[in-house]
């Protein structure tokens, strides 16, 4: 509107993203599989606060 974006919504983001600072992150999908099946990122915020837990 008037030129101007319009933010349409936000999106959440997750605790565990992919890396967006290197060329080839496949080494990482494995690591990420294995975090999201055994909900360490719940079992870790449970555990610890956010800062210590990431």
């Amino acid at each position: 509107m008037n030129d101007q974006p319009i933010k349409v919504r936000s999106q959440k983001k997750p605790l565990i993203s992919i890396p967006e600072k290197v060329l080839s992150y496949g080494e990482y999908l494995p690591l990420l599989k294995i975090t999201e099946e055994l909900k360490l990122d719940l079992l870790l915020s449970k555990s610890f606060s956010e800062k210590q837990a990431w």
